[in-house]
């Protein structure tokens, strides 16, 4: 009997992608060329060692590297599998996302028209930025909507105020020579360096905030696993010393744990550098003694190793480095907690589209409650003792549906932690005000904790993990 061999560089070129044909450039490299992005696939020799392909993508604007992924071309089925999902990437690339800026004075008629010349400005530099300006009265309101909030310099000793209160996002004052002249170009290079140090001194402030004044000399790879009815998002992130040096994402239709070897299998490519020293993937599901209670999903699907699975011994046998696994919301609430400075109870609540079981990340006097079982913060056990919820299903279908589910959840937590604020992560609720709402109807109005929208889990959950490493260091 004849052993088919699998030719992935023949199978390569025949696919015809929704984003055109692959090129060839030689035997070893191939291209696929959009306006937006480049795609490369690159085949390595090692020697004694089975041949790496690797795919890139580009992205033609800024130059960033948006995919990026090592692998070996066995089995043949996750090989194309790979390719099917770099190809949803690059799709995805293409499409449109705006960096969405607010302008604040004290009436908003100055603001609106530098906001015009900002506009045009970006135009003319190809930028995906927008610009609105608004009153400084109404910056709170329609703060959090943005991406960046910038203060006029004649109200500038509103700055910390506004930035007490939107703490996710950047909040600069402009330059008085800057916003004196009307100056565009200056304003938008001041924005981008803002935007930048605010996002380069989050892990750094984080790591204060729980550790105090540890010394983070460790190179950890974080991951975060997020699934939801549709599908699951991988995000990972290499922090060297508290410094982001590396990062990947990954949409998978169906998540399985071995999607998990890619990611770190390319971390630990020597020819990628700086290599993790510890790892740690935050993921759905009950987390106790290093065991796996997470059972199979549409968007999940871990029959291959079973439920109750001693995951976190076997990721430490196979890599040989100190893996640590971490439920994904406690993640998220440390993430955020660490950010700030204001709140000491807090409960983070996560509720992925379409699910009706969400999950509760639980913060008490500034320490992560994780309980004996670590089970604090699975609404999955009381969910069904409610009330009001006949019309729901296992998923949930509408946003109307949705409110109800999550209020309910909020209910169980203020009732019993009275929180002074909710991190709500819940696409499929965009507006608090509906939640506060509903749970009117529950809970005095004097009892309502803060409700606050969170759109990036993920940077909180990768957050969140690196300081979980840290604290396992540091208690080891």
């Amino acid at each position: 009997m004849s052993t088919h061999h699998f030719d992935y560089r023949s199978w390569i070129m025949e696919q015809n992608t929704p984003c055109g044909r692959v090129s060839r450039v030689d035997d070893n490299h191939f291209e696929i060329v959009t306006a937006y992005a480049l795609a490369q696939i690159q085949f390595y020799q090692v020697e004694n060692e089975p041949e790496i392909i690797e795919f890139r993508i580009e992205r033609v604007k800024d130059g960033e590297v948006v995919f990026f992924l090592h692998f070996h071309a066995d089995p043949e089925e996750h090989s194309k599998a790979l390719f099917a999902e770099m190809v949803e990437v690059l799709k995805e690339t293409g499409k449109h996302h705006e960096t969405r800026i607010l302008l604040c004075c004290t009436a908003g008629l100055t603001t609106s028209y530098f906001a015009m010349g900002l506009n045009e400005a970006a135009h003319a530099l190809k930028l995906d930025w927008t610009f609105e300006a608004v009153s400084v009265s109404d910056v709170y309101a329609r703060g959090m909507q943005f991406d960046c909030v910038l203060v006029a310099p004649q109200i500038g000793f509103q700055q910390k105020k506004i930035a007490d209160v939107l703490k996710d996002i950047p909040v600069l004052t402009i330059p008085a020579q800057v916003f004196g002249a009307y100056d565009a170009g200056a304003c938008i290079t001041f924005v981008q360096e803002g935007i930048k140090q605010f996002h380069a001194s989050l892990e750094e402030r984080a790591r204060r905030h729980i550790l105090h004044h540890s010394d983070n000399d460790h190179v950890i790879l974080s991951i975060a696993v997020l699934p939801d009815v549709r599908r699951t998002l991988i995000r990972s992130r290499l922090y060297d010393h508290g410094r982001v040096t590396d990062s990947s994402e990954a949409i998978k239709p169906v998540f399985y744990l071995d999607d998990l070897f890619d990611v770190i299998e390319t971390s630990l490519c020597p020819s990628e550098g700086i290599k993790p020293e510890m790892i740690g993937i935050a993921i759905p599901g009950i987390i106790h003694d290093g065991t796996m209670d997470l059972p199979s999903s549409n968007s999940i699907d871990l029959t291959k190793y079973g439920n109750h699975f001693a995951i976190e011994q076997f990721f430490r046998d196979r890599y040989h480095l100190p893996v640590y696994i971490f439920n994904n919301v406690n993640a998220a609430a440390l993430g955020w907690y660490s950010a700030q400075d204001t709140y000491q109870n807090i409960v983070f609540h996560s509720q992925p589209y379409g699910w009706k079981m969400g999950g509760e990340g639980i913060i008490v006097n500034g320490r992560l409650l994780s309980g004996k079982n670590s089970s604090a913060g699975e609404v999955k056990y009381i969910v069904p003792l409610f009330s009001g919820l006949d019309d729901v299903g296992s998923s949930v279908c509408t946003p109307d549906q949705m409110v109800r589910v999550v209020a309910r959840d909020i209910v169980g937590a203020v009732t019993y932690l009275d929180p002074q604020v909710v991190c709500l992560r819940s696409d499929m609720t965009p507006y608090p005000e509906e939640i506060r709402k509903e749970l009117e109807k529950f809970l005095p109005e004097s009892h309502i904790p803060q409700l606050i929208k969170i759109e990036n889990m993920d940077e909180f959950v990768m957050l969140g993990t690196m300081i979980l490493c840290l604290l396992q260091q540091t208690e080891a």
